[in-house]
Formats: C-alpha cells, structure tokens, sequence
C-alpha cells in the first residue's frame, strides 16, 4: 500500500494489479477500483492443448516481491532470464517454455515509472520584485472549497515553497525546483522566478490547477510584491500546466553483471527514493574483481572519492612526465626527469594519473587524454574489491607512489578490520610486495586501495595483485565445454570489452545484496520532458 494505490502481486498469473482509492466528487465519498495491471515486457505464455484452448503460462515469478516508493515501483521476477525457447511477442502453438525455469532462471528486477502532474508558477515583472509575498490555493479540490497554501515569499527558495505547498489539506507530497532568470529581450515580463511543482503524490486522473492569489488580488494578509519606481509593469503571477499524470510503465530492466542460475534475484528489496537494495538469497558470493586491471575498467572495486575517477591508467604513464625528484642520477632531481612505473600488461592503478581506456575498446586509450597527461595529488579516494575467503598463505602486489603510510597505503581488511598495510617509497617505480596470510585463512578478505592525501607524492600505483590460491576468475573448458576452473565470464559492458571471469565459488548460497541508483539530470525549466529515465539524460536504476 503506498498513498492511493495498492499492489498486489500475482506471480502465478505473472501480473501485478494496482488498485486505485478516489474521491467520487458528485457523492462525496471514496472507493477502490482496479487502476492498472502490470506485465514485464518478458511476459509469456504458449497456447496448446485440446484444440489450441490450454494457455501455459511461462513461470518468472514476476510480482513476488515488490516495493514502491514515491513515483517509482520495483517488481522482481526470481525466475527471469530462464532460457525462453520461443518469442515473447508470439503465442506459440507448443512449448517453448525454458526446461527448469526454477533451477535455471537468473532472475530479474522490472523497474516502472508513472510520470506526474507537473505545473509551473511564475512570478514576473519587468524589473527585479524586491519584496511581497503571495499565497496558492485550489477552488475546489476532492471536496474541499479554497485548499489555501502557507504564505509563499517572493523569493521562496524550493525547499520553502515545498513547505508552504504541503500545509494544504489535499496536496500531499510534492517536489519544487526553482529557477531565476533576468532576460531584457523578454518583453514586457523581463525578470522572472519559476518554480516547477511535481505533485508525488497524486494519481488522480485530473489535477486542478493552483490559482494564485497576492496583495490586492484575493489575499488579504499577503505583502505588497514591490519593484523599483522604473517598473511599468505590474508584478503578476502565472500558473501552466506542462504534465499530467499518467499510469505505470517499465522503464528499465535490473540485473547485475555477476547474476547467475538459481541465484533468486529480488528474493528481498528495498527502496528509499531513487535508491534500491536487492537481495539474491542463494547468490555463490562469485568475487568479480579484476586484480590485474586488464580489462581496462574498474570491475568488481567499489570506488568512493574521485582520486581514482579515470583509472585504470593506460601504458607507462608516469614515463612520459616530469616526476617530482627524477630518477636516477643526482643531475635528474632537478630536472623532474620521467620515471617508468614498471607496470605489467596495458594497465595499473595510478592517482596521479589521468590516462584513461577508450570506451570503445579496452586495446586503445581514451584519445582524449593525451600521453603523460596527469591530475595530480589533489584528487582523494579509495577502491575497495569484492570479498574472498582467504584459502592461502601469500598475497602479493606491485605498489609505487607516495610513501605516507597515513595517506596513501595498499591494505588488507580481514572480516572488515584493516590488518595489513603497505605503502610506497616516493617512486613512481613500483616493486613487489608479499603478504604472509596464513593466520587469516578461511576467513573473509578484502583489498583496498587509499588515497587521502592532497600534498606532495600523496598519489599510490598499484598492479598485479595475486594469490597462492586460485583466486583470479579463469575458464579452462574440458572436453564437454564446462567450465571446470570455476567461476564464469562475466557479460561485457562493452562490444570491444576483454574477456573477464569471475573467481571460483566460496560459499555456495551465501546470499548477496546489490545496491543500484536511479539519477537524472535537471531539467532545464523549459523543458517540457517526462522526468522519468526514458529521457537520454538519466541513468537507469
């Protein structure tokens, strides 16, 4: 139950119906009634059977769990992605259902967005509106005559207009963004406040619109608006519609990269906003970071800061730069002569760096950033890898950089706790460390790699992180084409992407969860767009 609407979900009919409460204006009272039905655009069924008259419905589980929360609604569907044999557009007249949808569906979340009713109030004049204040108000609005708005100030900021807006009996929750502008080619209203009202909250079919009331025009107890005795136009209010509401309807489709076969995928969510947890209950906990940073990307490090923003860098970066001190002979310190980080392959971490890969192909770097190109030791952050049962005795790395054991640092957590630190030698050259681990077996380990200075050499290089056990995701195929190294290749992110494999299975049907986020760009307030993630500003949740 969220507001006005109710979900229920029907994974046996693989729907979910919304039922709706409104306000029946000629009668006076309220009533539910079903608003909408919700199918995935993976819905599917085959007809077959006593004359063509049996519909056999694929099982997904669409509808187990689902959350909604403001004007977005996820729906998980466990059994999704299950090895459909025919095409959802088409009702096959034989089964085309998966073999073992339950043992071999990876499952997916559906993601639905139901734009709102959207209205734009301007305050105007030809010169700058100094002082006033003005009030908002509905006629008549689900039974109530004059829904009056708080004072509203002439220079309300959004957070303020939200406020003054949601002391109205019949609003709910809105959202206000606030815009102003000075245009002296806009003739006669040059100076303009706009503030866009998002209604969150209601999903009536038709929404009235405010009707601004200020001094002298219908409110009594509002200040006068004032401009400057130059002003030949009266300071005025507008109110446009630029949206209405409309139902729920899929906007993007959830699976991690990582997902595989009987993980249970949606099993559990939550979702607070445009963030969304999603549990997968029998998840093998698969660790999918790359530890030598070949695949030209950040997969499986979880980033925070922006030290480490465009890594991995690509080819000997640090070779083609001026180094702080130089390297080698005693003439080169006062030369910053360039300095080689001994990299291994195509790529390594470095912070200073700002060399990134092509988005097109991992093989080439991004032509944007020229060779030696660098950001400096401003920039803080760290990455921090998937998890991994320690089942050795050795880690080892190539560490160079700054040697600030307090600001720049390679170290081990063990069941979350730091344990093991390494630093650099103020060297971009990197050499190779070695852990001794054996005391920590079997228990859980993560790398994580800081960066939280901002001073002189407070930059970190780092490449070639292994293990004395098999840790790094492999596939050598036996004579059946199994996999029999463990682990699996992961789906590309990109069509020229390198081939990457997840490690072996730790802990079967430990469980995972996966955090996503839903974010757009503001909308420039003459954009009239729909505020969901159809638009090519947003990235999906």
């Amino acid at each position: 139950l969220h507001g006005d609407l109710a979900f229920v979900g029907s994974s046996a009919m693989e729907q979910v119906y919304i039922y709706r409460r409104s306000y029946v204006a000629d009668e006076g009272y309220v009533k539910w009634e079903l608003y909408s039905i919700l199918r995935s655009n993976d819905y599917d069924y085959d007809v077959y059977g006593r004359g063509f008259s049996f519909e056999h419905m694929h099982r997904q589980d669409f509808g187990v769990t689902l959350k909604a929360n403001r004007r977005l609604l996820l729906v998980a569907a466990p059994f999704a992605d299950y090895g459909n044999r025919g095409d959802v557009d088409l009702r096959e007249h034989f089964d085309s259902n998966g073999v073992h949808n339950e043992g071999l569906g990876k499952g997916k979340v559906y993601a639905f967005f139901s734009q709102p009713h959207v209205q734009v109030v301007t305050l105007q004049s030809d010169e700058i509106i100094s002082f006033g204040s003005f009030r908002l108000k509905f006629d008549n609005n689900l039974g109530v005559v004059d829904d009056l708005s708080d004072i509203i100030a002439c220079d309300s900021t959004a957070e303020a207009f939200k406020a003054a807006l949601e002391k109205m009996s019949t609003i709910g929750e809105v959202e206000v963004e606030r815009f102003e502008s000075f245009d002296m080619n806009s003739n006669p209203n040059a100076y303009k406040i706009r503030w866009r009202v998002s209604f969150i909250s209601s999903v009536a079919d038709n929404q009235p619109p405010f009707v601004p009331i200020w001094h002298g025009s219908g409110c009594n107890d509002c200040s006068e608006l004032k401009v400057s005795v130059l002003s030949k136009v009266p300071p005025n209010i507008i109110v446009q519609t630029t949206q209405s509401h409309e139902k729920y309807t899929q906007e993007a489709v959830i699976q991690p990269r990582d997902i595989t076969s009987t993980d249970f995928l949606g099993s559990s969510l939550a979702l607070d906003g445009m963030q969304a947890v999603i549990g997968s209950m029998h998840s093998a906990a698969k660790t999918r970071t790359t530890w030598d940073f070949e695949t030209g990307d950040l997969s499986g490090w979880e980033q925070t800061g922006d030290a480490f923003r465009y890594q991995p860098t690509y080819g000997d970066n640090s070779k083609h730069r001026a180094v702080y001190e130089g390297y080698g002979n005693e003439a080169s310190k006062s030369s910053g002569d360039p300095q080689s980080s001994r990299l291994v392959g195509r790529y390594y971490v470095g912070s200073f760096e700002k060399r990134p890969s092509s988005l097109e192909s991992y093989q080439s770097p991004d032509n944007t950033f020229p060779l030696g190109n660098f950001q400096g030791d401003e920039p803080t952050g760290t990455l921090t890898s998937d998890p991994f049962i320690i089942l050795g005795n050795k880690i080892s790395f190539l560490i160079g950089g700054g040697c600030n054991a307090l600001t720049v640092y390679v170290e081990l957590l063990v069941d979350g706790f730091p344990s093991l630190r390494e630093t650099g030698k103020c060297s971009e050259r990197m050499h190779k460390v070695s852990w001794d681990v054996e005391i920590f077996k079997n228990r859980a380990g993560q790398i994580r790699i800081v960066d939280h200075g901002s001073k002189k050499w407070d930059h970190i290089n780092v490449d070639e992180i292994q293990f004395s056990w098999g840790m790094r995701g492999t596939c050598h195929d036996n004579n059946f084409g199994q996999c029999t190294g463990g682990g699996g290749k992961m789906p590309k992110e990109r069509n020229y992407g390198k081939d990457h494999y997840t490690g072996r299975e730790e802990s079967p049907k430990a469980g995972s969860a996966y955090f996503f986020r839903r974010t757009c760009s503001p909308l420039p307030i003459d954009d009239t767009s729909q505020i969901n993630s159809l638009r090519m500003d947003c990235t999906k949740i």
